[in-house]
């Protein structure tokens, strides 16, 4: 995940694990939080709970988007190919259906009342980690409703971009295969 914040882990023991060249070492790391911060523990076990959601949620966004560019360019590539009729209407089809479930390049804000997208998504869940993890001390409430109403999104644009993958992109293989065109192949990961 690039340019965003990894949620900092809880007061406590744990295990660092290191591989290189096949060989694995680990060593037992103490975190001690600041004697300063006077939030309680269930506060921080709630920021870190929040933070884990927006970053789990982004874990699984980036791929998606990435995904996305990925198809839509193989699309542009084909439709500058196809000759003119149905073919070419289904693949930007595709293409519209794709670019609008990915959204723009920097995805911030809600102007203009539009459809959430999965840039959309990741810029609101970037910035509520970011302010999660600003200072160590419990979330507010208007914090933590952000993240439980941005769930659902998660799960229903990943829904959405699966379909597109699975459904979608078969269908317009057939398509693709009856026209005697090449079909897209698609194993981003």
């Amino acid at each position: 995940m690039k340019d965003a914040y990894w949620p900092a882990v809880l007061p406590g023991s744990y295990t660092v694990k290191l591989t290189v060249g096949g060989k694995t070492y680990t060593q037992p790391l103490v975190v001690k939080i600041d004697p300063r911060v006077t939030a309680p523990a269930e506060g921080l076990a709630e920021q870190f709970r929040l933070s884990m959601q927006c970053y789990d949620a982004l874990l699984r966004l980036g791929p998606a988007i990435e995904e996305a560019r990925l198809l839509r360019g193989r699309l542009k590539a084909l439709g500058e190919q196809a000759p003119k009729g149905t073919v070419t209407d289904a693949v930007t089809a595709l293409d519209k259906q794709a670019a609008a479930l990915a959204g723009g390049a920097q995805g911030f804000g809600r102007g203009g009342g539009g459809e959430m997208s999965l840039s959309r998504l990741r810029a609101e869940l970037t910035a509520l980690l970011e302010t999660l993890q600003a200072a160590d001390v419990k979330p507010t409430t208007q914090a933590a409703a952000a993240v439980n109403q941005l769930q659902p999104a998660v799960a229903d644009l990943m829904a959405r971009w699966e379909a597109i993958k699975g459904r979608d992109l078969k269908t317009l293989n057939e398509q693709l295969r009856q026209a005697g065109l090449p079909v897209i192949t698609f194993n981003p990961r």
